[in-house]
């Protein structure tokens, strides 16, 4: 047994998608990813006999060896994949959730008011929850979600009604951007769309290292809180079925990465109205059960996201309106964007929240309230057409 002296730092997570829950590491394919707090939990289930022998004093037999788990968890920064599919994005559209991407088309927009936008296009890919972002030399860039779509109306164009109001009336010929948007699934939450493996070192130089290859994995995420003026997190957590180590490798090839962009001018909006808040947070509660199978190599046919419990909270200045809204449930739109630029941004939208509790908090020095919300069913548009109950944009990607 050769000892080796290896520093405990981890780094170099990567990720390739598998091709099938029995397919194992494809071996190649890697996507760099630029994670922090890596942390892994490794599981081998061993099983010491129940039957005691009749010498005394000789102690049981060999423990059992039994199938294999774990737990990976890591944080990344939330932020647009400038140009291409966000880190965001890569992991996200195989967490349990439906994603529509929609590509840019230049100088598409028609016309607008504060509360729609009409597009020279008479079919559009986007649907009712999605994000569009829109942009021109003379409108701010913008991220708002479409509550209902009209194709045809006005005859050769469609109109989206959209959330919350513009900040800025976008103009004819503003350009429409690639942006992806994420909600829950539509249809039964089942199995992820493609199950990971994730590679990382412990250790540095060429021999002093040590490799962890986890596979048949499957995730869900949080946004831990955001704070004005600091860089939006997201806590990821796999579920591992098995993972393989290796003592000796040579170095990860380094990767280049735009740098995050921090919480400035990036506005919150309760129904229509922009609201100082300070902080927020959003956990959309995906829960994750094995699919127990006598069959599998370690116990198991595969990962089932079995519920969906979401949660948002957020802290601003007192207003007696919500302690109203508390004590006789109104329901109201919570929604924020943070944009760096043209390609590079991002916005979530709750369209029906009710506080479920506040809390009492101080606010550089002020009196301020901590709200928990429960997300409720927004119900359907004038076209009968699902509201989703929260949605995710990012962009840098598109179909």
């Amino acid at each position: 047994m050769a000892v080796r002296y290896i520093p405990t730092n981890i780094r170099g997570l990567k990720f390739v998608e598998q091709a099938s829950w029995a397919g194992g590491d494809p071996g190649a394919g890697y996507t760099a990813l630029k994670a922090f707090d890596i942390e892994f939990d490794p599981e081998q289930n061993t099983i010491e006999p129940e039957y005691q022998k009749p010498e005394a004093n000789r102690g049981p037999d060999d423990l059992i060896a039994a199938g294999k788990g774990g737990t990976l968890t890591f944080k990344t920064y939330l932020r647009g994949g400038a140009g291409s599919e966000s880190e965001f994005s890569l992991l996200a559209k195989n967490c349990g959730l439906d994603r529509n991407a929609n590509d840019a088309v230049a100088d598409d927009v028609a016309s607008a008011t504060a509360s729609t936008l009409v597009v020279d296009s008479a079919t559009m890919t986007e649907i009712t929850g999605d994000a569009v972002m829109v942009n021109d030399t003379d409108t701010d860039t913008q991220i708002r979600f479409i509550s209902r779509k009209q194709e045809g109306t006005p005859v050769g164009d469609t109109t989206f009604a959209i959330e919350p109001n513009w900040s800025d009336t976008p103009a004819a010929s503003d350009d429409l951007l690639d942006i992806d948007t994420f909600t829950p699934r539509g249809s039964a939450l089942g199995e992820p769309t493609k199950y990971m493996t994730f590679q990382f070192y412990e250790g540095d130089g060429t021999t002093n290292r040590h490799l962890w290859t986890l596979t048949g994995c499957a995730g869900t995420f949080k946004i831990s809180t955001v704070e004005a003026n600091k860089v939006p997190i997201l806590e990821w957590t796999y579920m591992v079925d098995a993972w393989s180590t290796a003592e000796s490798n040579t170095a990860d090839t380094a990767d280049s990465y735009e740098p995050a962009h921090p919480m400035l001018s990036s506005p919150v909006y309760i129904d229509d109205t922009e609201t100082k808040i300070k902080s927020f947070s959003f956990d959309p509660g995906l829960q994750i059960a094995p699919m127990a199978y006598q069959g599998g190599t370690h116990g198991r046919a595969g990962w089932l996201y079995h519920a969906s419990q979401p949660v948002l909270t957020f802290s601003t200045l007192w207003d007696v309106d919500y302690l109203s809204d508390w004590t006789t449930p109104t329901a109201f739109q919570f929604f924020t964007e943070s944009i760096k630029d043209t390609d590079e941004g991002w916005a979530f939208y709750a369209p029906s929240v009710m506080i479920k509790k506040p809390a009492p908090t101080e606010i550089d020095s002020h009196k301020g309230m901590e709200m928990e919300l429960v997300l409720t069913d927004p119900g359907q548009d004038a076209d009968d057409a699902n509201i989703p109950l929260w949605a995710i944009a990012i962009t840098g990607s598109g179909s």
